[in-house]
């Protein structure tokens, strides 16, 4: 047991770490990226310059992506949980999530170029 702790720890912690910088870095910079991608380029340039830390992640990292469907499946519960849909009712829920999409790209479009005739 403890040996499968002293193999995973440091390796976790690494990514913790990564993550946690990459969400105060963005927070604190304004960075219009999502946290999680910036932890991940931060983690990324770590390898890089030290590549001895990508060997303490891949651990932890080949056992967050041997159970990545499991941090999906909420999503997915919640939705195959209600039997009672339709056909019908799915296409509608599709075109209302595409006609929403298709609408706020409008208005971002308009939005950026009135900003940009400015």
């Amino acid at each position: 047991m403890r040996s499968l702790i002293a193999r995973y720890l440091p390796g976790a912690a690494l990514i913790l770490a990564a993550w946690a910088l990459g969400n105060w870095l963005t927070a604190f910079a304004g960075l219009p990226i999502p946290p999680a991608v910036t932890g991940m380029a931060l983690l990324f340039l770590a390898f890089l310059a030290r590549p001895a830390l990508a060997e303490h992640a891949r651990a932890p990292g080949d056992l967050l992506l041997r159970n990545l469907p499991l941090f999906l499946y909420p999503a997915a519960v919640g939705f195959l949980s209600l039997p009672h849909f339709a056909a019908l009712d799915l296409v509608k829920l599709g075109l209302a999530i595409f006609g929403s999409l298709a609408f706020a790209m409008i208005i971002c479009a308009r939005v950026f170029r009135g900003i940009r005739l400015k």
